[in-house]
């Protein structure tokens, strides 16, 4: 573990955490001993931080500068006036020389002041925790300084004998911490250019200004991650975000195997990812008001698995999280990958990975792990997120096998959402256009593969994941063949581009677009004040190299919310007009949100309604304008339609479908008839189509029946009307 002292460097070099800030050049020293006693003993009690002229391009503009005092560099004074030019402003000046002097008295004079401040800041930064003192540093950004405290302990290091259990209470420190600089990020694969290590369950606070106990601000606790296999919010740095007078907390978590693998038992219970936050969260709402944070207004921000995370925490029956507000921002619980339905089969993958041979229970599989590398964890990890199978990824488990207070997740996700969601909190969820780019980065042989192959990933394994990520099983053929049909059957034979298209758009639909919009729906017939925002704003490529493709990717809104110094970070590049227009624009939904629980884009922007079954509202992060009913039609076929085909079909009792994948010549959407002035997809079904006969008897029955019944209707009205005519002629 980092020891919590960090010292100055030797030989005039101040270590500020991973920067090294020289002071600035100086004249030759002359002797001191025409020197003023006064003087001297002021010169050797000025103390002055300053960076070097030149800043290296490795270091953004949020480097931060160490609130402590190092040691000074010496003021100098000349020896002889006579002999040399006067060097300090002590000396009477001559009249060829008081432009000179005026101006080098100018500097010492200035000199004086800032470090008669940075004095100031150095005592008044330590706050008084319960686990110790702690000091920051200083970071600046366009508008203002602001205070960070970085890496400071929140849990025991989750290693030796701690690994794979649940998180402990830091014990706290006797000396004062120096939290300058990012604690390092847990162990997980994809992520490079990180420090990583076991010992990274740390937290970072960002405040506007030192706590005077005259203001309060609103508090964002950002919760990030993708997919529960990786998570570094140093990527994210919170000062920008904090000069919009917000107090800004992030903080890491273990994922992966280190945070998510289940036996479903006792021994390896899992969610230890989820039981990380939740000690984490309880600092901040023992913490937070000593840095000058609102109790009453914390707001928890997640994104991707941050937000699945975030949902988890606000439907757990006895969650009292320190959160009056939440942010949920591409992802919920809800999402199909926000949830491990056989952790046992992935257990057993790493094993065999890992050489641990047969696995006879959770101790021995508990005995292997604990004896290998976490290098070595970590390579078997991404072998399995590799080979593709939905059953291999590590996420929150039911852990219904432990005693009701032990539990965190207690409820499948819909029961959870439906049957206990106790807070009536506002609720802001959002999405982006193209959400589906991630898989992207996670699959990046993607833009390689030939149409053939493409066609086969997306047959062969795309599809079937999807379907069992979803819950259908592995006999949902009639599902599969919906999905197919729907988006990479659409591509024309040869259209590689296209194809990519269509299986980004796959993943987009039914991983992230549909499950953030039953959510608003679930919310809102809870009773939660729900609104919903997308994205569609098309940003530079997040995945770099990885990807070609343009549009409003998954992840780009949270570079921009904490631009410009995350900007930099993906791109080396400063913002356009219009992406700081988006960045404002997020920054301004967020503090509006924050402190009212109502988001507004802008001072002028149209009325954002509540999202409600009855008017889905929606607001674009783009235009400003606000909407109703997105994609609806394509929201429908995933929350719809392909659970009651499913329903259908399982219900058939002589349906014995089997896989009916067959490569498409043409493109399916010219297999259309109009209806009612509607196109209407033709599904042609092939010999083993027995399902689909199956529906269509079911229909024409239903269609006779119903002809049946207004035929009747007819005739006895028409019976009656006679009769009636006959009695009235017989009066």
């Amino acid at each position: 573990m980092r020891s919590p002292h960090r010292l100055a460097g030797k030989g005039g070099t101040w270590s500020l955490g991973r920067l090294h800030m020289h002071p600035p050049p100086i004249p030759p020293p002359a002797p001191s001993s025409s020197l003023p006693a006064t003087s001297q003993s002021m010169n050797e009690s000025l103390r002055v931080l300053a960076p070097e002229p030149h800043q290296p391009e490795w270091m953004d503009d949020g480097a931060m500068m160490d609130i402590q005092r190092p040691s000074p560099p010496k003021l100098l004074a000349p020896s002889s006036p006579a002999t040399e030019r006067p060097q300090g402003c002590f000396v009477f000046p001559t009249a060829s020389s008081v432009p000179l002097k005026a101006t080098r008295c100018s500097v010492l004079a200035l000199v004086t002041v800032v470090v008669v401040v940075q004095g100031a800041l150095a005592h008044d930064s330590i706050i008084r925790l319960r686990q110790g003192n702690v000091q920051g540093v200083i970071r600046e950004t366009s508008t203002r300084q602001i205070y960070a405290y970085l890496g400071i302990p929140y849990a025991k290091p989750p290693v030796g004998n701690l690994r794979f259990q649940p998180p402990r209470r830091h014990e706290g420190w006797t000396t004062t911490f120096f939290a300058t600089e990012f604690g390092a990020a847990c162990p997980q694969p994809f992520l490079t250019g990180l420090q990583m290590s076991e010992d990274c369950l740390t937290l970072n606070v960002w405040i506007p200004e030192l706590p005077r106990g005259f203001r309060q601000y609103p508090v964002i606790v950002l919760l990030e991650g993708e997919l529960f296999v990786t998570s570094a919010p140093s990527r994210f740095p919170g000062q920008d975000l904090a000069a919009s007078d917000m107090i800004v907390v992030s903080f890491n978590y273990r994922t992966n195997a280190f945070g998510f693998l289940s036996w479903e038992d006792r021994v390896l219970p899992g969610n230890l990812g989820l039981r990380d936050q939740s000690l984490a969260l309880q600092w901040v709402a023992e913490n937070i008001d000593k840095f000058g944070g609102d109790l009453t207004k914390v707001t928890l921000l997640g994104h991707s698995a941050g937000a699945a995370s975030a949902a988890y925490h606000l439907v757990h029956p006895r969650s009292q999280g320190p959160f009056q507000q939440m942010i949920l921002m591409s992802g919920t619980h809800l999402a199909p990958w926000a949830l491990s339905r056989q952790p046992r089969v992935a257990s057993r993958r790493l094993s065999e990975h890992l050489g641990c041979g047969y696995v006879s229970g959770s101790s021995y599989l508990l005995g292997c792990l604990e004896r290998k590398d976490v290098d070595q964890i970590v390579k078997a990890v991404e072998r399995l997120v590799e080979e593709g199978n939905p059953y291999y990824l590590f996420a929150p488990v039911v852990d219904t096998f432990l005693r009701p207070e032990e539990q965190v997740v207690p409820l499948e996700p819909l029961s959870a959402i439906r049957e206990s969601a106790n807070r009536r909190i506002p609720l802001l969820l959002g999405l982006s256009e193209n959400e589906g780019s991630v898989m992207l980065y996670i699959k990046r042989e993607i833009n390689y593969m030939t149409f053939d192959d493409l066609r086969r990933y997306a047959h062969e394994i795309l599809v079937p994941m999807v379907t069992s990520l979803h819950g259908y099983g592995e006999d949902a053929e009639v599902v599969k063949r919906m999905m197919e049909y729907a988006y990479p059957d659409k591509a024309r034979l040869g259209e590689t581009y296209t194809l990519v298209l269509e299986i980004i758009e796959l993943f987009t639909d039914g991983m992230f677009k549909a499950p953030v919009i039953k959510m608003a729906e679930e919310a809102s017939r809870r009773g939660l004040n729900t609104h919903l925002f997308v994205n569609t704003f098309v940003s530079r490529d997040i995945y770099r190299s990885y990807t070609n493709i343009s549009g409003a990717l998954h992840g780009a809104e949270l570079a921009y919310l904490f631009s410009p110094t995350a900007y930099r970070k993906f791109f080396s590049l400063p913002l356009t007009y219009n992406e700081e227009q988006l960045s404002q624009r997020l920054k301004s939904m967020v503090y509006n949100f924050a402190s009212s629980g109502l988001p507004f884009l802008s001072q002028y922007s149209p009325r954002w309604g509540r999202f409600t079954l009855a008017s889905p509202t929606y607001a674009s992060l783009e235009s400003g304008q606000i909407h109703e009913d997105y994609q609806q039609h394509k929201v429908a076929f995933w929350n719809q339609l392909l659970p009651e085909l499913y329903i259908l079909d399982q219900s058939n009792p002589g349906s014995t479908t089997t896989s009916t994948h067959r490569p498409t010549t043409v493109n399916p959407t010219t297999e259309q008839q109009s209806l009612g002035g509607c196109l209407v997809p033709v599904i042609q079904p092939g010999a083993d189509g027995a399902s689909y006969q199956s529906a269509v008897w079911v229909l024409v029955g239903v269609v006779l029946v119903l002809l049946g019944v207004i035929i009747a209707y007819i005739v006895c009205s028409r019976r009656r009307k006679r009769l009636t005519s006959g009695t009235l002629r017989s009066q």
